[in-house]
């Protein structure tokens, strides 16, 4: 099935990659939303890969630019519809404008594929009906009339099926959808070994220190750490808890370079590339090694891919973020590292 592929996130690019992986058929990668050149993309390109074409989409800061830029795209889209005759399209929101596009182009000729883009396929996106209401008719008199809000992430009627980590856990909304489960095996294929090691390498990626850590902790982007009450100070609470483990640090892959919780002095051994993605460092971990973190999708899908390792969520009690995720947690086999007060414990 001739499919195009939408990512916009490093998560949803190894999904793209894996799925085209087990597709037969002629596909086409467009990986959306990005800063500046990808990694991702140039290894991609170096390697015997199962695309007919790819390309991606390099976002201007000016708001004129980017509407040029879209429509651009959009015109790429068309051509790329017609002459790979495409019968699926896939993405990890169908809230991205350019996938929604394609959708209307192809209404009755090609099928809408989710990719499992995290936390929000299970607990959902809060609703908020007058906001979402008018960003829909705004977006409606700009795009045109085909365009809609979806209620969370895929569940737009322009989803036909959903591949995703854990059926049976998925949002209400979704569970309309015909699911199908992402196979554990997937990543464990050559092209996907090969291409995160090849990713890693590229971005200069501690492989070393990965390979022997005791603990991996995942820091969340500084503007969500802003809604979690004292998240940083519950991160030097715990590197003092575990001083003398071998630990490396992963940031959100939004945030770049940089340290901005200034881990490193706090005795983290390495800092992982925040670009990378984390589903290519799990083949490295030892068995029996920690992961850490808090709201995070990585934690997800390390339970799912390395069930030999120790998954840690770090949460407390005070943020309406915290406590929509916890039971999510839970229901996953993750261990819960309760976050109350002034003490922060692993038991």
């Amino acid at each position: 099935m001739n499919t195009l592929y939408l990512p916009s996130t490093p998560l949803n690019f190894a999904l793209a990659l894996a799925h085209a992986s087990h597709n037969d058929g002629e596909h086409v990668l467009c990986f959306l939303d990005q800063r500046r050149p990808s990694a991702y993309l140039e290894v991609l390109e170096s390697l015997d890969n199962p695309f007919a074409a790819m390309n991606e989409q390099l976002v201007p800061a000016g708001l004129l630019d980017r509407k040029r830029e879209r429509a651009t795209l959009f015109r790429q889209i068309d051509r790329w519809l017609v002459s790979f005759d495409i019968q699926a399209v896939a993405a990890g929101s169908d809230r991205r404008v350019e996938f929604q596009y394609a959708r209307s182009r192809r209404e009755s000729e090609a099928a809408g594929i989710y990719l499992d883009d995290g936390l929000y396929t299970y607990m959902g996106r809060p609703w908020r009906p007058v906001k979402d209401r008018l960003d829909g008719l705004l977006k409606k008199l700009v795009y045109g009339s085909w365009w809609t809000t979806p209620r969370t992430l895929g569940s737009s009627h322009w989803i036909d099926e959903a591949w995703v980590f854990m059926p049976d856990e998925v949002h209400p909304l979704l569970r309309e959808k015909k699911l199908r489960q992402i196979p554990a095996d997937w990543f464990n294929n050559p092209l996907l070994r090969h291409f995160g090691e090849a990713v890693l390498q590229r971005l200069a990626a501690p492989v070393e220190k990965i390979s022997s850590a005791s603990q991996l902790l995942l820091l969340t982007h500084p503007n969500n750490a802003d809604k979690i009450p004292g998240y940083q100070t519950r991160i030097m609470r715990l590197l003092e808890a575990t001083d003398g483990e071998a630990t490396v640090a992963k940031y959100h892959p939004r945030v770049g370079n940089g340290d901005p919780f200034g881990v490193l002095e706090k005795g983290v051994s390495a800092l992982v590339p925040a670009q990378a993605a984390f589903e290519f460092l799990l083949p490295l971990l030892p068995v029996g090694s920690r992961v850490v973190g808090d709201v995070s999708t990585a934690l997800l899908t390390a339970r799912w891919l390395r069930p030999d390792l120790d998954i840690v969520a770090m949460l407390g009690s005070l943020s309406e973020l915290e406590r929509r995720v916890l039971p999510i947690m839970k229901r996953a086999g993750i261990r819960i590292m309760a976050v109350e007060g002034e003490e922060t414990c692993i038991s």
